[in-house]
């Protein structure tokens, strides 16, 4: 857990030692292995152009490529299927008919090496900034609200769960409380978005909820001012407080919700199928699932809850974050899918579990 100052430390300490250069097709020459010369361009302090030899990341080596038009990576990127000195003789010939038609990239660096190859018309909108953003649109909840940065992964890609934990929507399940899921990415894979978190933290499950209903909000950074911006990022974190309020509904409806033992792989089946799961990730999540209905107490009585606690679990075991966080979405389309009634959330005397509008969100 950090605190947004943490965060924002954190952001600025990896900003620190990333640069971008605009280079024209004509001024770039591809050596081998994935390495890249070009020539610096004078500047006021230093009139000399000097010749740079940087690697190029794998992201990078695969958007060049398919920058400039290079064949199936799969490919060119394999020595096995490519030889190594035919390589470079057909990717600097790209680069000649690039050159030919005055195109120019934007190549953003941390240190030696680079980690994009983007279009020049490329809208930069960085994570410093980002974060920045964020701390302001937290401010206009109110001088009381105290965000908390759970999992933040910080690098070329930002993602991150965003707590409010003075707000508790249910003291069962560990602690329900509104969050927000926010991720930017610098090396052009994906704009910044803001959407709709649930976060238990007795146990760090995250559940993103509203992506794939459209809920959630891309921020457009184009030829948009500082102050516009701004009241976008904070509309949009005030808008993912207020989907993580229906997702707490919908999460403690999803434990009223019976599933047969026999229907739990068709139904884990069906969602491994459209979110490309392997059969061992599958089984996992089917294993999480039995092994949570049995912490729960209902270990022959399997409900929904089971299902999506399952999911985040499986999430978290995945090194590959991007992967993660899909399956963290899916559990959230899988929420979203629950239905409640108005009267299955009033106050009871029965000691049944319940969620109250915690807070109005600006």
């Amino acid at each position: 857990m950090q605190t947004l100052a943490e965060l924002k430390q954190s952001v600025d300490e990896y900003a620190a030692g990333c640069w971008d250069e605009r280079v024209a097709a004509g001024d770039l020459h591809y050596i081998a292995n994935k390495i890249v010369r070009y020539p610096t361009k004078p500047t006021l302090f230093n009139q000399q152009s000097v010749l740079m030899e940087l690697a190029l990341s794998d992201h990078a080596y695969a958007q060049f490529n398919e920058r400039v038009g290079g064949p199936d990576l799969r490919w060119i990127g394999n020595s096995e299927n490519c030889p190594p000195d035919l390589e470079p003789i057909i990717l600097n010939r790209l680069l000649q008919k690039e050159a030919a038609e005055g195109r120019e990239y934007l190549m953003r660096a941390r240190g030696d090496v680079f980690r994009a190859v983007l279009s020049n018309q490329y809208s930069v909108f960085d994570n410093v900034k980002f974060v920045e953003l964020v701390e302001r649109g937290i401010d206009t909840l109110g001088a009381d609200v105290v965000a908390q940065i759970h999992r933040p992964s910080i690098g070329d890609r930002l993602r991150a769960y965003i707590l409010l934990p003075q707000i508790t929507f249910s003291e069962r399940y560990g602690g329900l409380h509104p969050g927000a899921y926010i991720r930017n990415s610098e090396i052009g894979d994906g704009s910044a978005r803001v959407t709709g978190g649930l976060y238990r933290s007795v146990c760090t499950n995250g559940i993103i909820y509203g992506w794939e209903s459209g809920s959630d909000i891309a921020i457009k950074h184009k030829w948009v001012d500082g102050n516009m911006l701004a009241a976008m990022v904070a509309g949009a974190l005030s808008e993912g407080f207020k989907l993580s309020e229906e997702a707490a509904i919908k999460f403690v409806a999803s434990e009223s919700i019976h599933i047969e033992q026999q229907s739990l792989r068709p139904l884990i089946e069906e969602w491994a199928k459209k979110y490309k799961l392997s059969q061992k990730v599958s089984d996992e999540w089917q294993g999480a699932s039995v092994g949570n209905a049995g912490e729960s107490g209902h270990a022959k009585d399997l409900r929904m809850m089971d299902v999506i606690n399952g999911a985040t679990y499986v999430a978290q075991r995945q090194e590959d974050e991007t992967f993660a966080e899909a399956i963290e979405r899916m559990a959230g389309e899988i929420l979203r899918g629950v239905s409640v009634s108005d009267q299955d959330f009033v106050s009871q005397s029965d000691g049944q579990a319940h969620v109250q509008p915690a807070f109005q969100w600006a």
